[in-house]
């Protein structure tokens, strides 16, 4: 006897069973040039991100519910310009991400106001804020967006990543342009620590951005990292860090990945550390150098800052295009 009629409702199950899954997930769309969170009637920045946190209307009925996977669509060429730090975490512009959510840049940019100074002297002021941050459980995708301007001062964790800090969360950046962020100790545009962290930046750049301490551009400290088609560019570092990238990683699962990168004019206070725009086929030679001695410090924009925990086994390097 045929066994396709059988199979023909079985198939149809599956597929409705995949539809109702993809249909949980929300679309809230933020008004353009709104971040802050109030009654009236405009779905904000902050309110769409506790929304997607909580999938459920926290604040008031200006952005629809969270559920599920949700994504946040921001108004094309939109200037959110963030002036006061988030209520809950206020070394942060905007409310730490904790669930999984998508934000649609589509040019848009977020950036604290430029009006705040940025004054880099452990003594973090109500202006002084990083833009985002991603928890434990948070997995963040941003696409087609510029982050500018974030600043993170003071003691502690709140001093790391001007732009963006991930602690055993996950990152995404698809397109992304990330200037202009500073950090009073590492990573003055993206800082990851936590052995759980999973980040992968593609298309994307990384350029004047500064870190007191270390990593001008990025400063990588757990987890996994990988590069694709981006460029480091311009980035200082006024310590012992990369002035383009440190890493830091201290477990045997984790390391730092990247293909077609360029690193150019990445610099360290003390050490000139700039990139060859076609540098990553020589890269291999030098790095291995690097590793030899914790002296030479200021190759290519990059630091491998303890030849102890950087296994050059995890990484996979290839040529510049």
């Amino acid at each position: 006897m045929p066994r396709v009629p059988f199979l023909v409702p079985v198939l149809a199950l599956v597929l409705t069973t995949f539809g109702a899954a993809s249909a949980t997930a929300a679309t809230l769309e933020v008004t353009a040039d709104v971040v802050v969170v109030a009654s009236d009637g405009q779905c904000s920045l902050r309110e769409a991100i506790h929304n997607a946190n909580a999938d459920s209307q926290v604040d008031n009925a200006d952005c629809p519910a969270g559920s599920g996977a949700d994504t946040i669509v921001l108004a094309s060429g939109g200037q959110y310009v963030i002036s006061d730090a988030d209520v809950d975490n206020d070394h942060n512009g905007l409310p730490v991400v904790t669930t999984e959510i998508v934000v649609e840049g589509n040019g848009a940019t977020i950036e604290r106001n430029s009006n705040f100074s940025c004054i880099l002297d452990d003594n973090r002021t109500a202006a002084e804020f990083r833009l985002l941050e991603v928890g434990e459980l948070g997995d963040l995708t941003l696409g087609d967006l510029t982050l500018r301007g974030g600043c993170a001062d003071g003691s502690g964790p709140s001093n790391d990543g001007g732009a963006i800090r991930v602690h055993s969360g996950n990152l995404t950046l698809t397109r992304v342009l990330v200037e202009q962020n500073s950090a009073l100790d590492k990573s003055g545009g993206l800082d990851t620590s936590g052995g759980l962290s999973s980040i992968s930046i593609v298309d994307s750049t990384f350029r004047a951005n500064h870190g007191g301490g270390g990593a001008g551009a990025i400063g990588h400290g757990g987890g996994t990292m990988t590069i694709d088609g981006s460029t480091i560019s311009g980035n200082t570092s006024g310590g012992q860090g990369g002035g383009g990238i440190g890493n830091s990683d201290d477990t045997t699962s984790g390391g730092l990945a990247w293909a077609e990168a360029r690193f150019l004019q990445n610099y360290l206070s003390c050490y000139e550390a700039v990139g060859d725009p076609y540098w990553l086929d020589k890269f291999v030679d030098h790095f291995d150098r690097m590793l030899a001695t914790q002296q030479d410090r200021n190759g290519d924009g990059f630091l491998a800052w303890d030849t102890t925990r950087y296994r050059v086994g995890i990484v996979e390097v290839a040529e510049a295009q």
